[in-house]
Order: structure tokens, then sequence, then C-alpha cells
């Protein structure tokens, strides 16, 4: 297994790389892997991340619900709840953002399906792209979609996306700026690229630290703030068009933060630490748990 070093910037190409959190995969191998932070640009990178053929065992573990869609242990019952909750206002919210009711949309890491079924269902022609194979197939056989894996995105032949999203997949992606490019070639002209991430500057990743549940080393290769995202998208020729807190996100990773730091849910103390993140949030965007960007061609 040949780890991906990185001797300088993957956004900017500085070689001046600071320390910035030694974190643990808490999900599968329980192994440390180092934050890095560009001194130039302030790009957060996890350092000898599993390259992309070797990274596949770390998702494969039944609390990895993207993959497993588990309903065992009250947390995940709760991230289903959410989920549920959550179908109909994405779909409320692309329709806004992109002045139609219908179309052609890519759903790129669309995991087992549940929100691709709900755009079919509401009359949008989707194409899925997952790369785990289990989840491809609950996906097909559950919800009855069309996906392929992530490597389909470059073969793709048909007529252009009017909408395509990515929740939470984008700090997944070991060929990020290959990625981003080929998805604005795929975009039909003026159409919507949405990207939910974790923010690198939410306000409880101060509380937690290292614990922090949304590094998710080492699956989570990037962790991006809206600068750096910004710079990564304006280099491959698009550019964020609205930017919005997802403050839901604050509630659950505070959740999987105080049971990593703790070894056990403290829910008193993650409440409250969802709660001072919604608030901060308020008053300035930038420190959202998570942000969902709407992105055009630059």
């Amino acid at each position: 297994m040949n780890p991906v070093h990185h001797d300088c910037c993957p956004l900017c190409g500085c070689t001046d790389l600071l320390p910035w959190r030694l974190c643990r995969d808490h999900t599968v191998s329980q192994a440390q892997f180092a934050i890095l932070r560009c001194g130039a640009c302030g790009f957060r990178f996890t350092q000898d991340a599993p390259a992309e053929a070797d990274i596949g065992p770390y998702y494969q573990a039944e609390a990895y619900i993207a993959h497993s869609n588990t309903r065992r242990g009250l947390l995940s019952q709760l991230y289903q709840l959410a989920r549920r909750m959550m179908l109909g206002r994405k779909r409320r919210l692309i329709e806004k953002l992109a002045g139609r009711r219908r179309g052609r949309l890519l759903d790129y890491g669309c995991g087992t399906g549940e929100f691709a079924a709900h755009l079919a269902a509401h009359g949008w022609q989707v194409l899925g792209l997952e790369p785990s194979e289990q989840a491809r197939d609950y996906a097909r056989r559950v919800h009855g979609l069309a996906v392929e894996p992530p490597e389909a995105l470059f073969d793709y032949a048909g007529p252009p996306f009017e909408v395509i999203t990515l929740w939470h997949v984008l700090e997944h992606v070991h060929r990020l700026h290959a990625t981003l490019r080929r998805l604005g070639e795929v975009l039909a002209p003026g159409g919507l690229l949405l990207i939910a991430v974790p923010n690198a500057d939410a306000h409880e990743q101060d509380r937690y630290a290292e614990f922090w549940a949304a590094w998710d080393v080492p699956r989570h290769l990037w962790h991006f703030d809206a600068q750096t995202l910004g710079r990564l998208l304006a280099d491959c020729g698009l550019r964020i068009e609205s930017m919005q807190a997802m403050p839901l996100d604050a509630f659950y990773v505070s959740l999987l933060s105080e049971r990593y730091r703790r070894g056990r849910v403290d829910w008193l103390g993650a409440v409250g630490a969802g709660m001072g993140t919604w608030r901060a949030a308020r008053s300035d965007i930038h420190r959202a748990s998570a942000l969902l960007y709407g992105v055009r061609h630059a």
C-alpha cells in the first residue's frame, strides 16, 4: 500500500506545509493521520492517506451509513431521520436555485440512492455515480436507479446535466482538479452545481480539535473552507454563486465528536456545541459546521 504523500500544497504548490492536527480514524482502523495546513494559501489536507486503489477497506464498516444504510443504534437512527426530513427540502432548494422542476441531474457520490430516488420520483432524469459496489448494488436493486462507478464520468458522452450534486462527497475525491473540470464539462450552460462539504473553520471544531468528527481521516482527504474551495473552483473554471449553512450537521457532528472524545455520547454537551455553532453561523456563515455552495461556470 502506497500512501499519497504531498511535498507541496495540492492547491497552490507551496512547499511551506505546517502541522495542523493529528487525528485518529475512529470508524475503521484506529490509525492516526496528520492534517497539514499550507502556510501560503491555508489549504488543509490529510497527509499520507491511502491511494484511490487502496482506500476501499476504510469504508467497510457498518457505521459508515452512506454505504451500509444501517439503522442499528440511536445515532444511525437519528441520521436516517434527518436524511428523510431533508429529502424534500433539498429537492425544493434545487428547484429554486436551478429555476426548474424537471431536467437531467447527476448525483455524484449517490451512496445507496435515497436522494437520487426521491428526485427520480418527482420527474427528474437521474444518473448516479458511486464508488462503493455495495452501495451501487443497493441503489439499483432497491430503488431501480442507473448507477455507475465514478470513472464513468470521464467516458460520459450523453447530453449535459442541468443540475449536478455532490452531498458531502468532494472531500473524498482523490482526482480533485480533474474531477471538477470534468464536472464543469458535463454541466449544461447556465446549469447548477451544488457542493456540500464540512467547513474546516466550523465553530465546534475549536471545541473538539482533533476529535472533531468531520475531520474523518483518512476518508476525508481535503478540508475546505470558503476561501480554499473558491480558489480550487476558480482553477477549474467555476465560481461560487451562493453559500448557505447546513445547521443540522452541527448537531450530528457534535454527537459523534463527543463519543470520540469521551468514549460515550454526552447529549447535553453535543446539543450545547450544536447550538453554539448555530448561533455563531447566524452572525458569520463562515463558522457553520457545513456549507452548501451553489456553483456555476465562471
